[in-house]
């Protein structure tokens, strides 16, 4: 499955947005529009993050079960990230 960056940085962008809306609600002072400029600066920054370091960083453990004869060796079934 492919990391698709802008996706994923939405998806988190409003988590983030919906646990401070949660975790202030009962606060007079709550701030939605600075909820959302601040949830897309942490999400940028988190996502880029890790979906770097899942590209370019992380090892898939060995043992992955595979089709074919010896020589093929295409994976069937998906990894274990270590």
């Amino acid at each position: 499955m492919a990391l698709i960056v802008p996706k994923i940085q939405k998806d988190m962008e409003k988590a983030i947005v919906s646990a401070m809306t949660n975790a202030f609600s009962d606060s007079k002072d709550a701030d939605p529009d600075a909820y959302k400029k601040f949830a897309s600066a942490l999400a940028e920054g988190i996502t880029k993050t890790i979906v770097s370091a899942l590209q370019q960083d992380a090892e898939v453990i060995p043992g992955i079960a595979t089709a074919g004869s010896p020589s093929a060796q295409s994976s069937v079934t998906p990894g274990k990230i270590f």
